[in-house]
């Protein structure tokens, strides 16, 4: 079948839990599904780097406090209905579809019950754990699934360009296959963006390569409505391997604190309580990091005490990602006891705007996890509920997608020509693409990062719509990923930091300079 003739009743686009759950559950309702990534292999997601867990209802726990504890995370401006959605449909998929069909090896102690955690902003353990590696035991299981059981067809090395357009409704996007070099078109009755986070835009994030914001900036361009732009989460304890190593920062989890580790500045001194008197070293991590930062030009640096940890459990067994992630780059937990860690960015609350089925604004287009906003998180996100809102909203979607189709038959794709590029000899400059990204990741960790002002941002705004422009013209003349990721990081630059100008005040991890 040549490419030009790719159909499909429901496109993903994006391999991570969001993308995998939605899959999934609209082949559950006898369409075809086709998912896409542009990584080499289908289990290479955001979702495989989640050390921490998936919140669901602990022991001593409801769906009311759940919710409340996502509320105040969020700073009250979340979606409350979203919210319940989560926290009731939530824990009923962790147990049916992760425990139940996928074996999803959570931690339990050795009478077989289930171990709950304890992160920031919660108020009683709830978090399920596979070690300090979750999201990769969860992201393989949902794999295996796929490729073993369901035949949903997966490509791989598929990069996503632009979405289709006709008629008001969106019919599918153009894809570069690996070694290709003109743009086709896939078209689907239904298109889920599942693309994950924008850890590409700036200079330090815990996310791996590749997350360049390419779903919302492929929303944007077609219309479709972003919201929340501003709210962006660092998180509050990430590593630093020494500059010349080649490692990229190293997240380390907060489940770490969860088991009694402490936050101390270069005096020594445990600073979380003056910041949160209650929940210490377990308060929101908008806090944690504005303290973590604020301690850092105050004392000079700070560090995770591990002493109370190391004491209580056998830290290369409970956290063996950190472990040997930290020994090797040289640093040895077991005899240092502590861990020096800063803020990096983390994770984006804000994104495509969605309802309660991960429907966007625009017709026949769906978004989960990351790259969308479902009105869960309001201003920061509440630890360990990324993994369950991209469970959740993809499962919700897919069937929607899946349910919609089966319930129309008769509707037909309509013929949609891919735009073609001009191509003609026009080479970029040697190290365009590479010495503009970092120029914007600079840009952006400097002016939208933990600490801003408004000034800054109009400069951010400014800068990156002058390094959209130089994108633009080039990507006229070649079909190229590095470039087009460029394109889509600067068109998300300036939708980032237009929107946190919009916002005068500080709220959540949105925090302007007094």
């Amino acid at each position: 079948m040549k490419m030009g003739e790719e159909r499909t009743d429901v496109l993903v686009v994006g391999s991570g839990i969001g993308g995998a759950s939605a899959a999934v559950s609209a082949f559950e309702k006898g369409v075809s599904v086709t998912l896409i990534t542009k990584a080499k292999g289908p289990a290479e997601a955001t979702t495989r780097y989640a050390q921490g867990g998936i919140a669901t209802l602990g022991a001593e726990d409801s769906p009311a406090l759940f919710e409340g504890d996502i509320l105040s995370a969020g700073c009250g401006i979340n979606d409350p209905s979203a919210v319940r959605i989560l926290t009731t449909e939530g824990p009923k998929l962790v147990e049916e579809v992760l425990m139940g069909r996928l074996r999803v090896p959570f931690d339990r102690d050795s009478q077989g019950r289930l171990v709950f955690g304890r992160e920031s902003g919660h108020s009683v353990p709830r978090i399920l754990h596979c070690a300090d590696a979750t999201g990769s035991a969860i992201e393989k299981a949902f794999m295996q699934y796929i490729l073993q059981k369901t035949h949903i067809r997966v490509l791989t090395e598929v990069h996503a360009f632009d979405l289709l357009l006709r008629d008001g409704g969106v019919w599918g996007c153009t894809i570069l296959q690996k070694g290709g070099v003109e743009l086709q078109p896939l078209l689907a009755r239904k298109t889920i963006l599942a693309t994950g986070g924008i850890g590409d835009l700036y200079l330090y994030s815990t996310n791996p390569p590749g997350n360049s914001g390419d779903g919302v900036a492929m929303a944007a361009r077609a219309g479709a409505l972003i919201r929340h732009a501003e709210f962006i989460q660092f998180h509050p304890t990430v590593y630093f391997p020494p500059e010349g190593t080649g490692w990229r920062p190293l997240l380390i989890t907060e489940a770490i604190r969860g088991e009694g580790a402490i936050l101390r500045n270069a005096r020594g001194e445990a600073f979380m309580e003056r910041y949160d008197p209650v929940r210490k070293d377990l308060s929101y991590r908008y806090l944690i990091a504005t303290a973590v930062e604020k301690e850092i030009q105050d004392t000079g640096g700070v560090v995770l005490d591990l002493e109370p940890v190391l004491k209580k459990v056998d830290f290369p067994h409970r956290f063996p990602s950190v472990y040997q992630g930290c020994l090797k780059v040289g640093l040895d937990i077991l005899k240092e006891g502590r861990i020096p860690v800063q803020p990096a960015q983390h994770f984006f609350c804000g994104g495509i705007a969605v309802n309660e089925n991960g429907q966007t604004t625009l017709s026949n287009l769906y978004a989960v996890g990351e790259c969308a906003e479902s009105g869960v998180h309001g201003a920061d996100r509440l630890s360990s509920t990324s993994l369950l809102e991209g469970l959740v909203w993809g499962w919700r979607a897919g069937a929607h997608a899946g349910e919609g189709i089966r319930s129309f038959t008769d509707t037909a794709i309509p013929t949609v020509v891919a735009p073609s590029c001009e191509c003609v000899d026009q080479p970029l400059p040697s190290g365009f693409t590479r010495e503009k990204f970092r120029r914007l990741q600079t840009l952006m960790w400097k002016e939208v990062g933990i600490q801003r002002t408004l000034s800054g941002l109009e400069h951010t705004y400014i800068e990156a719509l002058k390094l959209k422009g130089e994108a633009d013209d080039y990507a006229r003349f070649r079909v190229d990923p590095e470039l087009n990721a460029f394109r889509n990081a600067c068109l998300l630059a300036s939708i980032i930091s237009r929107s946190a100008a919009g916002r005068k005040s500080s709220l959540g991890s949105h925090r302007l300079r007094e």
